[in-house]
């Protein structure tokens, strides 16, 4: 069937002026926008069970105009009912090149039910409005023999999404690609500016690479059980490029950074916030080189689920609040990944605050730009081992935990932090001696733990060792940690067995009154 309107080319499509537009095999739209802007009240690309749709949309012309509007529900990829059995994959894509200007007023569905695959482009010079809410993968199905339901924005591609959300993976395998220098994509409504990153127990992932640019009020990476208590799983990669020259680049405010912002922070205003693994739910982020994350507020781990965050060289997390981690989740700050917690730039800070629950752990050889507080707790610096540097206060509580890993005594062979600011000391001090090193009883050890003595208050409370060989205890003293000394340790011979508990008794009772002379 061939059809024809105001310079539009369609094959074999079936149009009414109030029926949907509906997409069977391979059409092409050209030269959209010449003559009178066109107008569909509904979209089905490749809907039916046992056939495919493939729609192009080449050739538009425009000036801040759409060429296109569409009234109604777009559809990609979508079957709302279950196939019968023996059905096989089918596909429904869209892609919408240079020139092409879309405004859908509905919601847009990209891939939908068992066996059904949807696919959405959005190329370099494209842009795409909606005012309607956006699902890439909507329950049932996971995409079909493992193919995941992708929305891509390529190159200067811009999609605007208002007053409604995005839902990557709810329910079902999805996949968004934001990628290639002015990539940008936008959830610009404070009240529903929502991205949902895998749930419902669906798995979703988002890629900004390259330059890409995502902005959004709120964001849930890896959030909602399924039915029967599935698991949902929300994965996140951003990294710049290095290919953009500063020196020699047309617009070198870019420089090829990779960026997501969540919540209001241009101008610190205030509102939303980036949750990573929260009500059963498992997420994960990970900063590379020239990529950044920008968040008023990051809450990881809430109502027992899982977070986590890997910011490796070159990469930057920066929060203008808090952060606020629970059980299981952790920052990873990889060869030199930064973290910033306040207001200002990575260099100016006024003030802000780390917090890190019961089962949260801080990791790395990095820096934190902010105030870092233990809530039960742990600091792991380094990655066997490493050092940590705070540029503000550290306080850790009666529940805290500072794990130190020892491979040796020298310089770089174990564990360190370094607070620019005032540290409050508190809870328990672990000291793990790694495999490889293997003092001996008469050894005596000094390890430099912090390395600003200055400020230093309080005191640890606890002793805990591991990786000593059986017959050996570690001797040392706890206060002078807290007077800004090194911590001095030697290693004696553990006694035998039926003294053991003796010195166990005499442990517990030096804790409590503050001995100064610790066996463990």
């Amino acid at each position: 069937m061939l059809f024809t309107l105001a310079g539009l080319t369609c094959n074999r499509v079936t149009f009414a002026v109030e029926d949907p537009l509906v997409i069977v095999n391979e059409d092409r739209l050209e030269d959209l926008g010449i003559g009178q802007p066109w107008t569909t009240h509904g979209v089905d690309v490749g809907g039916g069970a046992d056939y495919d749709g493939s729609l192009e949309v080449i050739n538009g012309s425009f000036v801040n105009n759409p060429n296109w509007t569409n009234i109604g529900e777009f559809k990609v990829g979508v079957l709302p009912f279950v196939e019968p059995s023996g059905s096989t994959e089918t596909y429904g894509g869209v892609a919408l090149y240079s020139g092409t200007y879309l405004v859908n007023s509905g919601q847009t569905t990209i891939g939908q039910g068992y066996n059904k695959v949807g696919y959405f482009l959005v190329d370099e010079g494209a842009v795409w409005v909606n005012d309607g809410p956006v699902f890439v993968g909507n329950g049932g199905g996971g995409g079909g023999n493992g193919v995941l339901h992708t929305l891509e924005i390529v190159g200067s591609a811009t999609v605007t999404n208002s007053p409604a959300g995005i839902g990557i993976g709810d329910g079902t395998t999805a996949y968004l690609n934001v990628h290639g220098r002015h990539a940008f994509l936008s959830v610009n409504d404070f009240s529903n500016g929502t991205m949902d990153i895998g749930s419902s127990g669906g798995i979703g992932a988002m890629d900004i690479t390259d330059g890409g640019v995502v902005n959004n009020t709120w964001a849930f990476v890896g959030t909602s059980p399924g039915f029967f208590g599935a698991q949902s799983n929300g994965d996140v990669y951003i990294a710049g490029t290095t290919a953009y020259d500063n020196e020699t680049d047309p617009d070198p405010n870019i420089e090829g950074d990779s960026i997501w912002n969540v919540g209001d922070n241009e101008y610190g205003t205030g509102g939303g916030y980036l949750s990573v693994g929260e009500y059963g739910g498992y997420g994960n982020v990970e900063v590379d080189n020239r990529g950044h994350v920008n968040a008023w507020r990051l809450l990881m781990g809430q109502g027992g689920g899982e977070g986590h965050i890997t910011v490796n060289t070159g990469g930057k997390l920066e929060v203008l609040t808090t952060i606020t981690m629970w059980d299981g989740s952790t920052i990873d700050l990889t060869g030199g990944g930064r973290a910033l917690v306040g207001q200002g730039f990575i260099s100016q800070v006024q003030d802000g605050t780390m917090r890190i629950g019961f089962g949260g752990a801080l990791l790395g050889d990095g820096t934190i730009i902010g105030n870092v507080e233990l809530l039960g707790g742990t600091i792991k610096p380094g990655h066997s081992p490493g050092t940590i540097t705070i540029d503000g206060n550290l306080i850790l509580d009666a529940d805290s935990e500072i794990e130190v890993q020892v491979g040796g005594t020298g310089s770089g062979q174990f564990d360190q932090i370094n607070v620019l600011g005032n540290t409050t000391l508190g809870g328990t001090v672990k000291l793990v001696f790694l495999p490889g090193f293997n003092p001996q009883a008469g050894d005596a050890l000094s390890l430099d733990i912090f390395l600003n003595h200055a400020g230093i208050q309080g005191g640890f409370t606890a002793l805990s060792v591991e990786g000593l060989s059986p017959n050996l205890a570690a001797i040392l003293d706890l206060d002078q940690l807290a007077s800004g000394q090194p911590l001095d340790i030697t290693i004696a011979s553990v006694p035998e067995p039926a003294s053991i508990v003796l010195l166990s008794v005499a442990i517990g009772f030096g804790l409590t009154r503050r001995q100064k002379r610790l066996i463990a």
